[in-house]
């Protein structure tokens, strides 16, 4: 024998009405920020944790810390990337012979890093829009667009936000400032991983002249270690696409 209660409309409206308003009081953003800062701090294993004072309840450590074991497993705080000899002697490295004798790079590990960053780059050029199509948020209407706004930034959140912006060049318009800082980090990201890659390269396969290996005639190179030929590797793949009449792995599984 079953039971069904048929909701009270009345009852229902105001308690949409009541959550309506305690979502607008203050805006995603707004209450983000801290969750934000110390979710940095703890994946990135607590440092400073004497002098750093927490803004969260207890229990919000607790969850970011089961965070920081799942979610963020693959990340490595940069502590643990980098290991310097000596820190001031890195900072003034120009070539990579000077910097290997002052500090070790842990290369599997910065590219768990890279391929986080790679995995959010993928995720907003390739999934975002299709998600937000079908939930009927890619182009709202003006009232519904505005609705969103007001609740994600908020006046407060998005004016403190607008005038940071703004301090960085005064006489220059807002929507320039943003347009210019964004295809700046955009460049800057798609450059970086082949830019890594190159540095990985010359890091690894680097000899120095003193160890034998390297015989040099003034500065011309005349014997030099023959480096170990690529490993060859055979790929599933999941997803790719068409680009500049070349065909472009997007997703791929190691099969052998």
């Amino acid at each position: 024998m079953g039971y069904h209660f048929q909701l009270d409309k009345t009852l229902q409206e105001r308690a949409t009405d009541k959550l309506r308003k305690m979502l607008f009081r203050k805006s995603l953003m707004e209450r983000w920020e801290p969750v934000e800062n110390e979710t940095k701090w703890v994946i990135t294993g607590r440092p400073n944790a004497k002098h750093h004072k927490k803004i969260l309840p207890e229990y919000c450590y607790n969850i970011l810390e089961l965070h920081r074991r799942t979610i963020y497993k693959s990340f490595t705080p940069l502590s643990e990337v980098l290991t310097f000899k000596n820190k001031r002697r890195a900072l003034k490295c120009k070539t990579v012979a000077e910097a290997r004798k002052v500090m070790t790079i842990d290369w599997d590990k910065l590219g768990t890093v890279f391929a986080m960053g790679e995995r959010c780059q993928m995720f907003f050029e390739q999934e975002l829009a299709p998600m937000l199509k079908r939930e009927g948020l890619l182009k709202p209407s003006k009232k519904r667009g505005d609705e969103m706004l007001k609740l994600i930034c908020g006046d407060r959140w998005l004016a403190k936000k607008l005038a940071e912006i703004q301090a960085q060049e005064p006489g220059k318009p807002v929507g320039e400032i943003v347009e210019t800082d964004f295809n700046k980090m955009s460049g800057t990201t798609q450059k970086a991983i082949p830019e890594w890659h190159q540095k990985a390269s010359e890091w690894e396969a680097f000899h120095d002249p003193k160890d034998g290996k390297v015989k040099l005639d003034g500065e011309n190179v005349t014997q030099f270690p023959k480096l170990p030929d690529f490993q060859q590797v055979t790929l599933k793949v999941l997803r790719w696409e068409e680009k500049d009449k070349r065909f472009v792995i997007k997703d791929a599984e190691l099969v052998a």
